[in-house]
């Protein structure tokens, strides 16, 4: 599964965002990935490789951390964060999880410790089994 870029969204400061509204993904050959809440529900137990972006592409940011993250049902699983960020960073990681193949789902957040909200972010996410149970 490939999402493609997000739409545009905007992130508060100190706030987890949830990236949630996507254009038709590049590829989403089970249909697993829900591009209106952005969360991906695997219908196949196994580990996963994820991969992640949040891309603060649209204005210059001053903060001293821009974060994507991904989380596992409702908690946060992998991260990945720029230190002392200005201008337009992309936070982007990967890791590889287990989800069970009934009720757990993966969804992208978005996190920065500027002094405004930021207007303008995106995100893209893909995911791919790599071995099942």
């Amino acid at each position: 599964m490939r999402s493609g870029l997000s739409n545009f969204f905007n992130i508060s400061p100190f706030t987890y965002t949830a990236v949630t509204t996507y254009p038709a993904p590049t590829y989403n050959d089970n249909g697993w990935f829900n591009t209106t809440t952005g969360r991906f529900t695997p219908q196949v137990a196994g580990y996963y490789q994820i991969n992640y972006l949040v891309a603060y592409s649209q204005t210059p940011i001053t903060a001293s951390s821009a974060q994507s993250l991904i989380y596992k049902n409702t908690a946060s699983w992998s991260g990945a964060s720029i230190p002392s960020s200005i201008g337009y960073p992309t936070a982007q990681g990967s890791d590889i999880i287990f989800l069970n193949g009934t009720t757990d789902y993966l969804q992208l957040y978005a996190y920065h410790t500027s002094s405004s909200t930021y207007v303008g972010a995106s995100g893209a996410f893909s995911a791919v089994l790599v071995s099942n149970q």
